[in-house]
């Protein structure tokens, strides 16, 4: 199963749940180029500092991450960074790489200098999705229903906003946006006052969101639709 998309300015990495592979692939020949044994399973995917990141998940859900990173043009291990339980969501900001663990209701923070874990933050229960506003991060936390708002230099937690059941998480340069997938509803947050501005109803399940530079996309899992929604700014 297809979860984790980046892309290197070369190649598009696909993570795979089951079994546990990361996929090189070649977008002008359409084919997979390299394969890699990442763990049973295999989180979100990131390309940055150089390289490409992704949690190796043990199908166990108890057992520890481990964060790997790989030199994108050879597909060597560089270096395999034990993080919390389950990590699915990754993501770079502030000199850092950032993994949302969700059996462990934390986030690591990575030094991608040393590769080493700097901090470990703990959130709500089941933390899965990230973003930032450019000065804070963002975390979507699925079952405790809210999403937190971290300081990416002291690490700790300043707010959290209710939401209902977060999953997937956007900024569009002024407003965080939030997938709530068992309201049917995206909810904007003003990141200074953290309030919510807008709840807006698309029904079904909404997962994903992302900012294109003028509208907001947000995936429908229930019946595979995505939606283009004004931002309203």
């Amino acid at each position: 199963m297809p979860y984790g998309l980046a892309f290197d300015g070369q190649y598009v990495w696909a993570s795979l749940q089951n079994p546990g592979y990361l996929d090189k692939i070649d977008p002008a020949t359409n084919t997979v180029v390299q394969s890699i044994h990442i763990n049973d399973s295999a989180g979100g995917v990131l390309y940055d500092f150089g390289s490409v990141w992704v949690p190796g998940i043990s199908t166990t859900g108890t057992a520890p991450s481990s964060v790997v990173r790989i030199e994108p043009s050879t597909g060597a291990i560089l270096a395999t960074i034990q993080a919390g339980v389950a990590g699915y969501g990754i993501t770079a900001f502030k000199g850092h790489v950032w993994v949302a663990n969700s059996n462990s209701n934390t986030i690591t923070k990575i030094d991608p200098a040393t590769n080493g874990v700097l901090d470990t933050i703990p959130t709500g229960q089941l933390p899965f999705e990230m973003t930032n506003d450019g000065t804070n991060l963002w975390v979507s936390n699925r079952l405790a229903g809210y999403v937190s708002k971290i300081d990416p230099v002291t690490d700790q937690v300043l707010d959290t906003v209710p939401t209902g059941e977060s999953v997937g998480m956007g900024f569009d340069g002024r407003s965080v946006w939030v997938g709530t997938f068992s309201t049917g509803n995206i909810t904007r947050i003003d990141p200074v006052s953290d309030k919510v501005t807008a709840v807006l109803g698309l029904g079904g399940t909404p997962c994903a969101v992302a900012w294109d530079g003028a509208y907001l996309w947000a995936s429908q899992w229930a019946n595979n639709t995505l939606y283009r929604v004004y931002a309203g700014h």
